[in-house]
């Protein structure tokens, strides 16, 4: 399918259905189905609270609720809304905070603008914070787009420490808060993602040039590191793609590949390059011209996916 405007952050509804962030257009969070097919809008803009842009979705899936950073104005600070997907219910939690980064123990972990990472109580039925958040002791990259920081279900950190882009070492913090350098210094792009049992990450290292670059947009290739060895393998070798998110069985990824007229959100093995698949294309957005007009197209297979 394609949709109008760019993306980043992307991550996943359910088993069957990925959400990701709409930027230049910005008519709020889309899903579209994994296996391809038509991009639809799962989370309007608040236009009630002025509400401009939506960024870096969290799924908290046995809830059914999605958090989300929230602008309502461009240029200010963002803050923590929870959404349920159900019902439509939409609590700000007045919560200053780039994005949401995972739930330990009750307790929903995000991190600041500036790479602080904090806490705070939530009950995620009620859709409300209990007590004052907690700044954490790690701080981790930052750019204007988020923070270089992934949360495991059994609360390890991986994080590029650092400006992010810049030569900067991915670590490891364990659940002892025991650090160990997972990558050596490479120029990091967008977030990691840990796999859904925690044994592997899915990270973006820069590369110079490339459509990415042409475009204003920082874009990498792919790798998946072991956690436990450290070995790197690479999936992507043109600098074209960012942003991958874990398929639910741990074998595939899907990530968002830059082309000449916007994006497009493909699958790929999560262990050789090779057997991708076209999910959707979201098209650059030109404000005021016909190339803000949708149009919708099947998704098709690429290179025997």
């Amino acid at each position: 399918a394609t949709n109008i405007g760019s993306s980043a952050a992307i991550t996943w509804a359910s088993d069957t259905s990925l959400i990701f962030e709409q930027i230049g257009r910005d008519d709020g969070m889309q899903r579209v189905n994994a296996a391809g097919g038509r991009v639809e809008l799962l989370i309007p803009l608040d236009t009630a609270v002025g509400e401009v842009r939506q960024r870096r979705p969290l799924v908290l899936r046995a809830a059914g609720v999605v958090v989300y950073g929230s602008y309502q104005s461009r240029g200010a600070e963002q803050t923590l809304v929870m959404y349920r997907m159900a019902d439509r219910r939409r609590v700000r939690l007045e919560l200053e905070g780039i994005g949401a980064l995972g739930m330990i123990n009750d307790r929903l972990v995000y991190s600041l603008s500036d790479g602080t990472l904090m806490a705070v109580e939530v009950d995620v039925r009620a859709m409300q914070t209990r007590g004052e958040p907690v700044r954490l002791g790690t701080r981790v990259a930052a750019s204007g787009t988020g923070t270089s920081v992934a949360l495991s279900a059994s609360g390890a950190l991986v994080h590029a420490g650092g400006e992010a882009g810049a030569l900067s070492r991915l670590d490891l913090i364990d659940t002892l808060r025991k650090a160990s350098p997972l990558h050596a210094a490479a120029p990091i792009v967008g977030l990691p993602r840990f796999s859904r049992d925690g044994r592997r990450v899915a990270v973006g290292i820069g590369v110079e040039g490339g459509i990415g670059r042409a475009n204003r947009v920082t874009t990498s290739d792919l790798w998946t590191i072991d956690v436990g060895s450290g070995e790197a393998t690479r999936l992507t070798s043109n600098g074209d793609a960012a942003n991958a998110t874990w398929f639910p069985d741990g074998r595939r990824i899907a990530y968002l590949k830059v082309v000449a007229e916007g994006f497009e959100i493909w699958s790929a093995r999560a262990d050789v390059f090779r057997s991708r698949a076209t999910l959707a294309r979201i098209r650059w957005c030109v404000p005021s011209s016909r190339a803000c007009d949708p149009s919708i197209r099947a998704s098709r297979p690429m290179d025997g996916g």
